[in-house]
């Protein structure tokens, strides 16, 4: 096999194994169900609601407490994969999310953190094209304020 075809095939199995299953982290149900019962409500507002059938998998999972079944059903959504080791050193891995962005749009992900240090401290997430989401537009009430000339 010549190099540039071996290299190729490398790439390819690098790129499928970098996607493959994310890890189910061993947590206690109820705070992570209340989490996804959250997310869910978020998601609708946001107007990218999860398919029915699966916001009915996903409560039944929450009712149940199971920790489990709640990453497994949520870990196809996640864009990206968080990983802080007990160093704090982080890694970033792409989820099995479909990466979609919307030109003039916003676009709701996932992001799973995996946190195996003692650090207990916010995960800050930055872009110079994040904005806001949504205007609240221009009043006494808004927070901005316009000067007319």
């Amino acid at each position: 096999m010549n190099t540039p075809l071996r290299l190729l095939c490398i790439l390819f199995l690098a790129a499928n194994f970098s996607r493959g299953a994310l890890p189910i982290e061993k947590v206690e149900g109820q705070p992570l169900g209340a989490n996804a019962a959250r997310l869910i409500q978020a998601l609708d507002f946001l107007g990218a609601p999860l398919a029915e059938a699966e916001v009915k998998k996903l409560k039944a999972a929450i009712s149940a407490r199971d920790a489990a079944a709640i990453q497994k059903l949520l870990d196809p959504n996640v864009l990206v994969a968080v990983s802080l080791n007990p160093e704090v050193r982080v890694k970033v891995r792409r989820g099995p999310a479909k990466a979609v962005l919307r030109q003039g749009g916003f676009t709701p992900f996932l992001v799973k953190v995996l946190n195996d240090s003692t650090v207990a401290r916010p995960l800050h997430v930055a872009s110079p094209q994040a904005g806001a989401v949504f205007f609240r537009g221009i009043g006494e009430n808004s927070g901005i304020e316009m000067e007319i000339l």
